[in-house]
């Protein structure tokens, strides 16, 4: 059998890398938010646990104790956009390393310390209404189009202001022997989720 030609390698390397992002699409768009929990079932191994499910359950509890709509859609949003920061920095340092813009690791997971939301790791109940990672999109594409006055603005600030996913980059030369990641990339849960928000789809008009 003769060797391939340049044109014939050329093609099956087009073809290939066609393929690898053809997988890796179908990937992420299978992250649910039931294989995000189930992944995250380590949080609670994390020094720094207790301090984030206090922050968390203190929004929480806002929102429940809420006497009026308008009151309650404003504390559901809060939870959902609150970051959980320590001392007055930009991030929590999970690590321990006097860093608050680093990242870290939690079911094989990154994260940014400057990127941790409460929704990473907690759900807010508040009968009829559980607030995660999925259901806090429609509450900030709700409270922001009210605030607003406007659907399209409200995606654009949610875009690009309210969730962000930090700033850090991960470094497999600095995970802790044993961890394997599941993805290189601490904005994972950003692309799946957040990333180019579109409230006119997320929000129901008909109720």
């Amino acid at each position: 059998m003769k060797g391939f030609t340049a044109i014939e390698i050329v093609f099956m390397m087009f073809i290939l890398i066609v393929v690898v992002i053809v997988v890796i699409q179908l990937f992420m768009k299978n992250v649910t938010t039931e294989k995000i929990a189930e992944a995250v079932s380590q949080v609670e191994e994390l020094k720094k646990y207790s301090y984030m499910k206090d922050v968390c359950s203190k929004a929480c509890e806002k929102a429940r104790t809420a006497t009026s709509s308008k009151e309650r859609l404003t504390a559901m949003a809060a939870w959902c956009f609150t970051k959980i920061t320590e001392r007055g920095k930009e991030g929590i340092d999970i690590n321990s390393d006097g860093i608050y813009t680093g990242f870290y690791v939690v079911g094989g997971y990154p994260y940014c310390e400057d990127g941790t939301y409460c929704f990473h790791f907690f759900s807010c109940d508040l009968g009829g209404v559980e607030l995660d990672i999925k259901e806090c999109r429609r509450i900030l594409c709700e409270y922001y189009t009210e605030l607003e006055g406007d659907v399209n603005k409200a995606s654009e600030i949610i875009n690009s202001i309210v969730i962000l996913p930090g700033r850090c980059k991960v470094k497999p030369e600095l995970l802790p022997k044993g961890t394997k990641l599941v993805t290189d990339s601490a904005s994972w849960w950003y692309a799946n989720f957040y990333e180019d928000i579109d409230c006119s789809e997320l929000l129901s008009w008909e109720e």
